[in-house]
């Protein structure tokens, strides 16, 4: 086996230097209310939430080693920082510019409060990054990495599913068809072992994650444009013997463009399923009668519907009020409480970068809006591999207008950390 080279070894040094600053700040990692929901399945090897299953497997593996989320944070930070070294090593920047992206990376305001969060967005991110920054050359044992990587990022977000496309077009490109069989290895073979592993270990209860989602989306829909358009017949619904105007009047006091979240309360049982509030009156009826009333609603009040969906993108976007799309997650939460009860929760210190909660600026650099802006430049003026980086994060972000359910910061997380890559990749190639 060859030895690194002086200056790849320099890279490496660095990436390391500053994935250990990492996990000195952020360890043991920042857990929201659904990070405890995962936690919580994880220690029951039960599937009863709305959460991707390949995370819960993912921190029920890491639980077989140390329990709490500290190895989670440090898998997820790991693979943050491989990406990292891997561009160093392969744009070779001087010392003094490869120091300053990585600090860039740690202690930029949006990242060092999201970088160890543990959800989904946040991990799946890190392997969207590294996917691409693997996705290079012609070794098959890359592009089945790269092509693994991927294919974990969809199963924890399917709309992180973009990249495949996206990693398959990178791969023709090289005009070596191994490669291309490589990739399809790295899928089937993540696809195969995530789902063994996940029927093995645990036991599923309660609706399934996709079905679910949609029936959200449907229901805030339906909300948001009575909320437009207070006019708008609900007459499947009242079909089936529901008071719709009742039911209108909770969706006007209760709908919030920032999240569908407002659209029910969340109980103190062990499941998120939603049961009171609007979810609730509408909880008895099928999968196929909301979906019912989703179209006609959509055909009788098309213009409703869109401001509502306009209205929703925005806020994911950032604008408006960014305390509302909760822009922090400080510590350790203690929601649900009979879950973070039985993991014991409290147990666990918040990390040291939860003391910085308070000094962030949490303003302009929250806001998607404008890493989308230097993104759309990056796609129009960049080189080629920030402008695939940067038509990821784009196309990743339009999702949110056909899949609307929240405006929390952490969905943006993606597109500002793509944003930061993408735009050192433009900076290098114009100046140093």
């Amino acid at each position: 086996m060859t030895s690194l080279p002086a200056s790849d070894r320099r890279f490496v040094l660095v990436a390391g230097l500053f994935f250990l600053a990492a996990l000195v700040l952020q360890l043991p990692g920042h857990v929201p209310y659904d990070g405890i929901v995962v936690w919580h399945e994880a220690e029951t090897h039960t599937l009863y939430a709305q959460h991707p299953a390949a995370l819960v497997l993912i921190w029920r593996l890491c639980e077989a080693v140390m329990r709490g989320p500290a190895l989670v944070t440090a898998l997820s930070l790991g693979v943050l920082w491989l990406a990292i070294g891997l561009l160093l090593q392969r744009h070779r920047p001087p010392l003094w510019a490869a120091a300053l992206f990585g600090l860039i990376v740690l202690l930029w305001p949006p990242l060092l409060a999201t970088s160890a969060v543990a959800v989904k967005d946040v991990l799946g991110a890190h392997l969207v990054l590294l996917a691409m920054v693997l996705a290079k050359g012609e070794r098959r044992g890359v592009w089945f990495a790269a092509f693994a990587a991927g294919t974990l990022a969809f199963l924890l977000r399917y709309q992180f599913g973009l990249v495949l496309p996206l990693l398959g077009v990178m791969a023709w490109r090289t005009e070596n068809r191994t490669v291309l069989l490589a990739g399809l290895g790295g899928i089937v073979f993540t696809l195969v072992v995530v789902n063994a592993l996940v029927a093995a270990l645990f036991v599923k209860t309660g609706p399934g994650d996709v079905m679910l989602s949609l029936r959200k989306i449907a229901i805030f829909d339906i909300a948001g444009t009575v909320v437009q358009d207070s006019s708008t017949p609900l007459t499947i619904l009242a079909a089936h013997r529901i008071a719709t105007d009742t039911l209108k009047a909770e969706m006007i006091a209760s709908y919030s463009p920032a999240r569908v979240d407002t659209l029910w309360q969340t109980g103190e049982s062990g499941t998120i399923t939603p049961t009171s509030g609007v979810f609730g009156r509408l909880y008895a009826l099928s999968d196929a009668t909301i979906f019912a009333q989703w179209r006609a609603t959509l055909g009788d009040r098309p213009g409703a519907f869109l401001a509502h969906r306009g209205a929703a993108f925005a806020r994911v976007i950032g604008l408006g009020d960014i305390w509302q799309c909760r822009p922090l997650t400080l510590g350790i939460s203690w929601l649900p409480r009979r879950a973070a009860q039985a993991v014991e929760a409290k147990s666990f210190a918040a990390p040291w970068s939860a003391q910085f909660g308070r000094m962030l600026p949490v303003s302009l650099t929250f806001r998607v809006i404008a890493y989308l802006a230097v993104l759309a430049v990056i796609l129009w003026t960049g080189p080629q591999e920030a402008r695939l980086l940067a038509g990821f994060a784009l196309l990743y972000e339009l999702s949110f207008f056909f899949l609307p359910q929240a405006c929390e910061v952490r969905y943006g997380y993606p597109v500002i950390l793509a944003a930061v890559v993408a735009g050192a990749m433009a900076l290098e190639r114009r100046f140093v």
